[in-house]
């Protein structure tokens, strides 16, 4: 061998090395790069960490973790050749829409019936048709239309189902062999059915319609002078039932009473019912408000007894209602536990308190002329007294509503209803002196209407200046109260317009209706003020006047708004010196 000789290198050689050389750099440079990632995964970490042990505020308005993540994401970019993956797709899965199937036919399970009737006997295979021995027709599903269609279209006189079937029989030889035999007639059955009961024409439902003199059923007595009996009993004549054997259901228990000593009392089953509703309401009171003696009382609470309007009203049978707080042991003793009781129209009751508390209500109704009642009859109920605890509401709240329904005895005696008392919604009723300040209540100032309880010390001289003392109290408009009296609307028991304009533009009916509430608002207080001022005179020159004599006083003495037109007056035709004017309401005479 020759060793300075030099050896040729193959080029595939040369190819070979430079592919690995070109692999090893370009997995040299995936290296770094990932050495680069993880490095930047590291100060991104640290970053993060001291960021948050630092807690520094973001002032930026995109949040603090956003910023890290995307920040985290860019870092990573780099690095998405090695880790990224391609996404397999999924081949899409086209279901195809199952179509609804046909309705299944429903098999027969019965023989249809036929369209005609035949008769065939047992012993031979003779078969005879059954058609109308008129007109002919065979298609018949039972006998009996057969025979109501001789009767009713044909008018045939055929007494039964056998002279039916003989009537109308025809023997037939060529018949289908597959032949139903459902619509056929038993040949026995033609002696052991009538079709009619026995002197059928003679009953009144068919003797008008055959001609026949109809024959109603009697009793027929052998002895026309002899009296009969059918109110007697005779027991030998019926005929004995089974005797029962059960020892318990056969014999009566010793101490039980005989059926003919039982009598039935006053009150059984014999009551009126009268339907009441208990309601209470409480109210905030502000803190400047409050009185000394019930500083800690935050709110004040109400109690009513009210009738249903379809119901029997509860002013003619109820004397009186009496509220007593119930004691408990969770009970404070800031709530005063006196009791609260209500004689007269409205039936409430309102004190304060400072939180929900349960009562008990005591009814006291009117007594009975008979029974055990006569000394008057007491129902006691129990109700849960519920506060406004938020206290922002300047108006009542509504809190728990019971309606119950009371069976007084059937002679209980009944008063007349009472009328002319405040309604239960009234202001007036939670601005007592006693659970609120005195700044807080209605000041009657001069001029203003005083409430309805007050009496006046002096006696009027006549049913006209007593008219006309109660009259402010019961405007016809808004515009009529004081303003300073603005509460006085709530007790108003109906509804004002707004001012004179208001009125006279309403129709004739609603005017009226106004007018007529005015009166009877009117008449209610007159016959209260009497009946209080009778306590101390017997006042008889103070007659009692009805709704109508109060309505037809204003009316004369035109404390009324009316529309009446000027024209009106200027063409009216005088009568002996007086024009007749008719204003929409009735005749009225003015001197002209």
């Amino acid at each position: 061998m020759f060793p300075n000789k030099r050896i040729k290198l193959d080029r595939t050689d040369e190819q070979r090395k430079q592919i690995i050389l070109a692999e090893i750099d370009v997995e040299l440079g995936l290296r770094k790069r990932l050495a680069q990632t993880l490095e930047s995964r590291i100060a991104w970490a640290s970053l993060l960490l001291d960021s948050l042990q630092n807690e520094t505020e973001c002032v930026s308005e995109v949040p603090f973790r956003d910023v890290a993540l995307n920040t985290l994401s860019i870092l990573e970019s780099s690095s998405d050749i090695l880790f990224a993956r391609d996404v397999i797709v999924v081949p899409p899965t086209n279901v195809a829409p199952k179509g609804r199937l046909p309705p299944k036919e429903k098999p027969i399970t019965r023989s249809q019936k036929s369209k005609f009737l035949f008769l065939r006997s047992q012993d031979s295979h003779r078969v005879v048709l059954l058609r109308c021995s008129i007109c002919h027709q065979s298609t018949f599903n039972t006998l009996q239309g057969l025979y109501n269609h001789g009767r009713i279209l044909h008018s045939t006189d055929w007494g039964s189902h056998e002279q039916c079937i003989k009537a109308c029989a025809v023997p037939q030889e060529e018949l289908d062999a597959d032949l139903d035999l459902e619509g056929g007639v038993d040949g026995h059955e033609m002696k052991t059915r009538p079709a009619l009961p026995l002197n059928w024409s003679d009953s009144p439902a068919l003797a008008q319609f055959l001609g026949k003199e109809a024959k109603r059923k009697g009793i027929k007595v052998w002895d026309d002078g002899k009296h009969i009996d059918i109110i007697t009993f005779d027991g030998n004549d019926i005929e004995e039932g089974v005797i029962m054997t059960n020892d318990k259901r056969s014999q009566l228990a010793a101490n039980s009473t005989s059926f003919t000593d039982s009598t039935i009392t006053a009150t059984s089953r014999f009551h009126i019912s009268c339907r009441v509703t208990l309601t209470d309401t409480s109210l905030f009171i502000p803190e400047d408000q409050r009185i000394e003696e019930k500083k800690d009382h935050t709110h004040q609470w109400m109690i009513c007894a009210e009738s249903a309007s379809y119901s029997l009203d509860l002013t003619t049978v109820l004397t009186s209602m009496l509220v007593t707080p119930m004691s408990s042991p969770d009970l404070e003793p800031s709530i005063s536990l006196a009791p609260l009781i209500a004689t007269e129209p409205p039936f409430l009751v309102v004190g304060t308190t400072s939180e929900p508390f349960q009562v008990q209500i005591e009814l006291m109704f009117n007594p009975s002329t008979s029974g055990p009642g006569q000394n008057g009859q007491k129902v006691i109920l129990e109700h849960w007294v519920g506060l406004d605890m938020i206290g922002t509401n300047k108006l009542p709240t509504k809190g728990d509503e019971q309606v119950i329904d009371i069976e007084l005895d059937k002679d209980t005696v009944l008063k007349p209803a009472k009328t002319g008392y405040p309604p239960v919604k009234a202001r007036s009723h939670w601005e007592n002196m006693s659970n609120i300040k005195s700044s807080t209540n209605i000041k009657h100032k001069l001029g203003d209407p005083a409430p309805l309880n007050t009496v006046e010390p002096t006696i009027p001289g006549s049913y006209h200046d007593l008219l006309l003392l109660l009259l402010n109290r019961f405007p016809m408009t808004l515009s009529d109260i004081p303003h300073n009296d603005r509460k006085m609307a709530s007790d108003i028991p109906y509804k004002l317009p707004a001012d004179s304009n208001q009125l006279k533009a309403l129709i004739i009916g609603r005017r009226k209706a106004i007018e007529w509430a005015r009166a009877k608002a009117l008449q209610g207080a007159y016959t209260h003020h009497i009946e209080v001022l009778r306590e101390r005179d017997p006042c008889s020159h103070l007659i009692p006047l009805t709704t109508g004599d109060v309505y037809a006083w204003l009316e004369d003495n035109g404390h009324f708004v009316r529309r009446m037109a000027t024209w009106l007056l200027e063409t009216t035709p005088r009568v002996n010196g007086a024009a007749f004017v008719d204003s929409g309401y009735g005749p009225m005479a003015r001197k002209g």
